[in-house]
């Protein structure tokens, strides 16, 4: 598997400033600042990570919090809490990237179904309905 640096500034998007940092404490604004100096930096250091199918136990710390829906009548139900996962910086641009490539191993082989279009790109609520 090859990263492209295409894939790396995807992967970035336009990180927040205001976003909470992960386990590493490295804010959004430095991950920034980091690939307006040297993007191919990110690119260098994860390189070899995908190449060997490689995920670094340093890199798989996160923080998770569980925080109440507001508004909800009962709090007795797992489906009236939200989970949110702060990751590292690193594992956030890795799991963006073989994300995207696992999506496109998976449409070319069929193995998504159009009519199961949970938070899949390109498949909309509609598509199920059109045969």
């Amino acid at each position: 598997m090859v990263v492209e640096e295409s894939e790396i500034q995807r992967a970035i998007g336009h990180p927040s400033p205001l976003l909470a940092p992960g386990p590493d404490m490295t804010p959004n604004s430095v991950q920034k600042r980091v690939t307006t100096i040297a993007p191919r930096l990110i690119l260098d250091l994860l390189t070899p990570l995908v190449s060997h199918v490689f995920h670094p136990l340093s890199l798989k710390k996160a923080h998770i919090i569980v925080r109440d829906k507001p508004a909800r009548p009962s709090y007795d139900s797992p489906s009236s809490f939200r989970v949110i996962v702060l990751l590292q910086i690193f594992s956030k641009i890795l799991e963006t990237i073989i994300n995207g490539h696992l999506s496109c191993v998976a449409r070319v082989t069929g193995l998504l179904i159009p009519r199961q279009c949970g938070s899949l790109a390109g498949l909309s609520v509609a598509d199920p309905c059109n045969p």
